[in-house]
């Protein structure tokens, strides 16, 4: 399943809190559930790890 889209979340949780997991959410039209369940494929990586350095400003330590 989607391990390493469940970790961008859990990171970006720990690191910019709620607001920051919503915003994920919301750019990446992925909720942290459904992540979970999806697996990870490279487009869904590139979009998440693209939408976590828009959000944190600084580049995703998953890849």
């Amino acid at each position: 399943m989607g391990q390493k889209l469940a970790d961008i979340y859990a990171i970006i949780q720990n690191e910019g809190g709620m607001r920051a997991r919503m915003r994920l959410a919301m750019m990446t039209g992925l909720p942290s559930q459904k992540a979970m369940e999806t697996p990870d494929t490279v487009d869904l990586l590139d979009s998440f790890t693209s939408s976590y350095r828009e959000i944190m400003l600084k580049d995703c330590p998953i890849r």
